[in-house]
C-alpha cells in the first residue's frame, strides 16, 4: 500500500544538481534544441531529469504490480463495500454542494442501510466543508475498524494532504487517485469492493445489490481519443515507452467499482503514468506549448483532433487499464454496459437501469453548471419523477442542498423512499414517450439550435426519435431536458418554437397573446378563457387563433402519440384531469389527448 508514496527526491520536483537525464528517455515530439528560445531550451533540459525519474517510477510500479498480481500476498479478512473520494481545500462552495447531494443520494437509496460506507480523504483545511454526519477513521484502522457486515452504510473521513500539495508535478485531481494508495489508506484492504469516483455523481438504488466480480469502467460512446485522429496512435505509442502493450481498449469512463486491491493498482499505475505523460506528452517542447511560428503547421491544438492536456487523467487510465485487463476482464466489462458514468440528461433509461450517474458539461437538465449558478432554486419539484435520470438528479441535489418547492410529492409517489423499487424493477410502470403531431397529423421532426429556435414537422416515419417529448406537469419536456415555452406558427411544416428551462415552464404566446395549458391539454385564452380550436386541414394561419367556449370535449391544436403502443392508436376525445384519452395509464399530466 505504501508503493508509489513519496520517495526521495520527489518525482516531480525540480531536478538536484547531481542527476542527470538518461540520453534513451526523450519526449513524444523530438524537435530541434538548438532552435527553441534560450528559455525554452532550460525549461526542457530540466525536464529531460524530469521525465527519467517518472518514468523510474512508473516502471517501478508496473513491476511491483505485475508481481503481486502474479504472486498475490495475502489480505486481510474482507467484508463491506465503499466509495472512496478526495475533497481538496478550496473556497468553491460546489464540492460541499456536491458531497451534499451524493450523501442524500446514498441515504435516499438506503444505500446506507446495506455494507456500503462512505470514505473521504479530506485536506486538513476542508474538515469545515465535512458533514456533520461524517466521522473520523479510528488509530490503527487495520486491527480497530469495525467491519461487520451486519453494519448500516457509515460516512467516514481521514486527513490527507493530497500529493499535488506534497510533491511538484502532480496536477490536483491526482488527489483522487493517490488517495487509494497512500500510506494512509492501507486499511481500505479490509473492504471487498471499492468505487472510485468524483464528487459530481450521484449513487442509485441499482448499486445495492450490484456486486462486481472484476473491476469494472463504463466504456464511453462519446469518448475522448476520437478515432481516424492522431490520438489514438500517440497514446500506444506512449505505452511501448514503458513497457505496456496497448490492447485497443479506448474511451474509458473514470468511476471504477471492483475488489479493492484491482483499484488500488489502478489508481497507483494511472497516477504515475499522468507524471510521466506531463513531461513525455506535454512537455515544453510539446507541439501545443510551442510558439506558434515552431509548430507542425499540419497539426490543429483544437479539441477532438489532437492530444489534449486536460484529458491526461483519462489518458493515464486509460494506460493503466490496458495493462492490468486481460481480454477476459475487457470482454465481461462490455457485457455489463453502461452501469457507471451515464450521464445526467438520459430520458431512454430508468434509474434501476444503471448504478451511477456523472454530471458533465451538458445545459440539459440535470446541469451541474445551471445548478451552480442558481438557476434551479425556485424549480417545483412536485412533477418530477425520480425514476427517471435526470428527474432523479434534480431531486436529489436540488433537495439535498434545500433548494426547490413541493418535493413531497416526487418521494409519495415511489412509496417514500427508493429502497424496494429496484428489486421491483420489470414491474415499474411504463413512461410514455410521445410524438407531437401539429393539426395536419405531421410529427415533429427536429428543433433548431438557438438562434433560430425552429420547430420543424414531416412525415411521422421519418422524424427523428431524439425529438420525442414527455409530459412534465402541466407542460412538456423535450427529450433533451428543456421545455416548451411558446408557438408562433410560420406555415405547415416550421413553427418557432422557445425551449428553457423546465422551472420557469409557464404560458405560451402567440402574437402577443397569452395562452394556458390545461391537465387535459386544452389551450385556453389567457384573458377571455376560451379555448383554441384546430385550423380546418387546409386552414392558414388565420385559423390557429379560433377560440370557442371551453366545453367538455377538448379542443385539439397538437395531438400526442404514446411511441410504445401501436403506432396506428391515436389519442383524441375526451380528456380528463390526470390525462387524456388514449393516453399511458400513468396520467402524468396528459396522455394521447393533450393539446
Amino acid at each position: 500500500a505504501a508503493a508509489g508514496a513519496a520517495a526521495s527526491p520527489a518525482a516531480g520536483s525540480t531536478p538536484e544538481t547531481t542527476e542527470v537525464a538518461d540520453p534513451s528517455v526523450l519526449p513524444q515530439n523530438v524537435v530541434d534544441v538548438d532552435k527553441l528560445p534560450i528559455d525554452i531550451r532550460a525549461r526542457y533540459q530540466q525536464e529531460l531529469v524530469l521525465l527519467t525519474r517518472a518514468k523510474k517510477r512508473l516502471v517501478a510500479s508496473i513491476e511491483r504490480i505485475r508481481q503481486e498480481r502474479a504472486n498475490p500476498p495475502p489480505l486481510p479478512p474482507q467484508s463491506r463495500r465503499a466509495v472512496v473520494m478526495y475533497l481538496d481545500k478550496s473556497s468553491n462552495p460546489s464540492y460541499k454542494e456536491q458531497l451534499n447531494w451524493w450523501l442524500y443520494s446514498w441515504k435516499m437509496s438506503r444505500l446506507n442501510d446495506s455494507d456500503f460506507d462512505v470514505v473521504i480523504f479530506a485536506h486538513p483545511e476542508a474538515q469545515g466543508n465535512l458533514p456533520a454526519e461524517c466521522t473520523k477513521v479510528p488509530a490503527n484502522p487495520m486491527q480497530t475498524l469495525d467491519m461487520d457486515p451486519k453494519l448500516p452504510g457509515r460516512c467516514l473521513y481521514e486527513e490527507l494532504i493530497g500529493i499535488n500539495h506534497r510533491e511538484q508535478g502532480y496536477d490536483g485531481y491526482l488527489n483522487s487517485m493517490e488517495c487509494l494508495y497512500n500510506p494512509v489508506a492501507e486499511f481500505l484492504l479490509r473492504y471487498k469492493l471499492l468505487m472510485r469516483c468524483d464528487t459530481d455523481t450521484f449513487p442509485t438504488p441499482r448499486t445495492i445489490t450490484w456486486r462486481p466480480e472484476r473491476l469494472y469502467v463504463a466504456a464511453m460512446p462519446f469518448g475522448y481519443s476520437f478515432a481516424g485522429t492522431v490520438i489514438r496512435a500517440k497514446v500506444k505509442e506512449a505505452a511501448a515507452t514503458f513497457g505496456v502493450k496497448h490492447n485497443g481498449w479506448h474511451d474509458l469512463a473514470s468511476s471504477w467499482f471492483g475488489p479493492s486491491r484491482d483499484v488500488m493498482h489502478a489508481a497507483e499505475l494511472t497516477t504515475n503514468i499522468a507524471l510521466y505523460l506531463k513531461y513525455y506528452m506535454f512537455g515544453s517542447t510539446s507541439q501545443c506549448k510551442l510558439p506558434v511560428s515552431l509548430r507542425d503547421p499540419s497539426i490543429k491544438c483544437e479539441w477532438g483532433s489532437y492530444l489534449w492536456e486536460g484529458v491526461t487523467l483519462l489518458y493515464s487510465q486509460e494506460l493503466a487499464l490496458n495493462a492490468l485487463w486481460t481480454q477476459e476482464d475487457y470482454d465481461r466489462n462490455k457485457d455489463l454496459g453502461w452501469m457507471m458514468d451515464s450521464g445526467t440528461t438520459n430520458f431512454e433509461v430508468t434509474i434501476c437501469d444503471v448504478g451511477h450517474l456523472h454530471v458533465y458539461h451538458n445545459g440539459e437538465l440535470f446541469s451541474k453548471l445551471a445548478f451552480h449558478a442558481h438557476k434551479y432554486d425556485q424549480m417545483d419539484l412536485q412533477a418530477l419523477d425520480v425514476t427517471r435520470i435526470p428527474d432523479y438528479a434534480a431531486f436529489m441535489a436540488l433537495h439535498a442542498n434545500g433548494r426547490g418547492a413541493h418535493w413531497e410529492a416526487p418521494l409519495q409517489r415511489v412509496g417514500g423512499d427508493l429502497k424496494d423499487l429496484c428489486s421491483m424493477h420489470r414491474a415499474l410502470p411504463h413512461i410514455p414517450r410521445f410524438r407531437i403531431l401539429n393539426a395536419r397529423g405531421l410529427c415533429l421532426s427536429a428543433v433548431g439550435d438557438d438562434s433560430t429556435n425552429t420547430l420543424r414537422f414531416a412525415p411521422c416515419a421519418a422524424a427523428k426519435r431524439e425529438q420525442l417529448f414527455h409530459f412534465i406537469g402541466l407542460g412538456l419536456r423535450q427529450s433533451l431536458g428543456r421545455c416548451l415555452r411558446h408557438v408562433a406558427y410560420r406555415g405547415p411544416r416550421t413553427q418557432l418554437l422557445g425551449l428553457e428551462f423546465c422551472n420557469i415552464m409557464g404560458s405560451f404566446h402567440y402574437e402577443d397573446q397569452a395562452w394556458d395549458i390545461l391537465p387535459d391539454g386544452r389551450l385556453v385564452h389567457f384573458t377571455s378563457r376560451t379555448c383554441l380550436i384546430p385550423p380546418p386541414a387546409d386552414g392558414d394561419s388565420a385559423a390557429l387563433v379560433t377560440t370557442k367556449a371551453c366545453d367538455n370535449s377538448p379542443a385539439l391544436f397538437f395531438r400526442f402519440r404514446d411511441e410504445e403502443q401501436d403506432p396506428s392508436t391515436f389519442g383524441g376525445g375526451g380528456g380528463s384531469s390526470n390525462g387524456g384519452g388514449g393516453g399511458s395509464s400513468r396520467g402524468r399530466g396528459g396522455g394521447g389527448g393533450g393539446g
